[in-house]
């Protein structure tokens, strides 16, 4: 564990990447409506637990994943199952694009190979001396060997389709996945993660071989098993069809009557009267 620590800044002329807090320990529920006013780097040591961004889009953080939100992105985030989530951070200010120039996923949580090295540095900075005259030189330059390993290491996740063949292999993986657990609620994301890919790669990725994302294909799926209901489960309301494909009841009775051009209940009535 490492408790938190600030670091006054005292520079007339700030480095490139100037350290604002750093610390491990066992995370609590925390809420920042308004964000916070520094870049943050997370990474899981042990434990799991949940971010929440507006929109209530969530992401899982679990042990060996990180996650970079830059500065003023509204979130809550707090432990799950026995509480027990241990937590390694790193808050910066930049004064240059470098999260923009290594092209750095931000709020999607990232899987790595190990997180043993940021760790290390990440220990290293917070036993810096910050009353040294070279301390926020030292930290911005361990700052930025965290960024470069993070570069390195979610390039390799991304990169590892090579081929049309592989490529094919895997998307087969997704549309396989979705068939069998269309009736989950899951994201893009959640599904991403569990294939060890960013949302925006494997969504070019699905899409190149099925000329449609991930969220439409899924869609698609439900909505096909919904006319089976609705012509061969005459007892089966639509809330609990909506419920047996994944879907919120008035969601689904909107992508319907958009895809269908008459709401479940129509559907359902016009198939039986001409089966009569």
């Amino acid at each position: 564990m490492l408790p938190f620590k600030m670091i006054p800044n005292t520079l007339e002329i700030p480095y490139p990447l100037m350290l604002y807090a750093i610390g491990c320990h066992n995370q609590a529920f925390m809420e920042r409506p308004h964000g916070y006013s520094a870049h943050q780097l997370f990474i899981c040591k042990k434990g799991k637990g949940t971010f929440v961004f507006r929109g209530n889009k969530m992401i899982v953080l679990q042990e060996n994943d990180v996650l970079l939100l830059r500065k003023n992105v509204p979130h809550h985030y707090f432990p799950l199952d026995n509480g027990h989530w241990e937590l390694a951070f790193l808050c910066f200010h930049e004064s240059l694009p470098i999260i923009e120039s290594l092209r750095l996923p931000t709020e999607e949580a990232f899987r790595l190979t190990s997180t043993n090295k940021i760790y290390q540095i990440i220990k290293t900075v917070w036993d810096f001396d910050q009353f040294d005259p070279d301390s926020h030189q030292k930290m911005s330059l361990a700052i930025y060997g965290v960024l470069l390993e993070l570069h390195e290491q979610t390039a390799n996740l991304q990169n590892l389709t090579t081929s049309k063949d592989q490529g094919k292999s895997i998307v087969e993986q997704v549309a396989t996945f979705l068939n069998e657990h269309y009736s989950q609620s899951w994201t893009v994301e959640e599904i991403s993660k569990y294939f060890g890919y960013s949302p925006q790669h494997l969504n070019r990725l699905f899409k190149s071989f099925h000329s449609c994302t991930i969220h439409q294909y899924l869609r698609k799926i439900r909505l096909e098993r919904a006319t089976t209901l609705l012509k061969e489960e005459p007892v089966l309301t639509i809330e609990k069809i909506a419920e047996q494909i994944g879907m919120d009841t008035g969601y689904f009775i909107k992508v319907f009557q958009a895809t269908y051009h008459m709401t479940p209940g129509t559907y359902r009535k016009k198939y039986v009267a001409r089966f009569k």
